[in-house]
């Protein structure tokens, strides 16, 4: 019986490792609120959900949704960021790769630069 109880238990310890490593991954967290904030765009080239969101080049955010605009040709795209970022007055999102392996990215900028 002790050999079964033991193996459970290391059954179980696996799976919640794989769980929590998971979360860590995607940078889940259990204390950070965030807000959706959503952005008009003509085009957004290869810019997919889960794609970084930046100010000033550090990682605030992710892309969590993007479709058509029903009410115009545009596209709109939904940033998640987190809620204790201070954007900038008339912010901007440029839409840019981010490596050469494909990856894009939304930076935020103040529009007057």
């Amino acid at each position: 019986m002790k050999n079964e109880l033991r193996v459970g238990l290391v059954v179980i310890a696996g799976i919640a490792l794989i769980v929590l490593g998971t979360l860590w991954m995607h940078d889940w967290s259990f204390t950070s609120e965030t807000r959706d904030v959503d952005a008009w765009f003509r085009e957004v080239g290869q810019l997919q959900r889960g794609n970084s969101v930046k100010l000033r080049g550090v990682p605030i955010g992710e892309v969590t949704e993007i479709a058509l605009d029903r009410r115009s040709t545009g596209v709109v795209v939904n940033l998640n960021i987190d809620s204790d970022v201070v954007l900038p007055e008339d912010p901007v999102v440029i839409l840019a790769p981010e490596s050469m392996f494909g990856d894009w990215q939304a930076e935020i900028f103040p529009r007057s630069r």
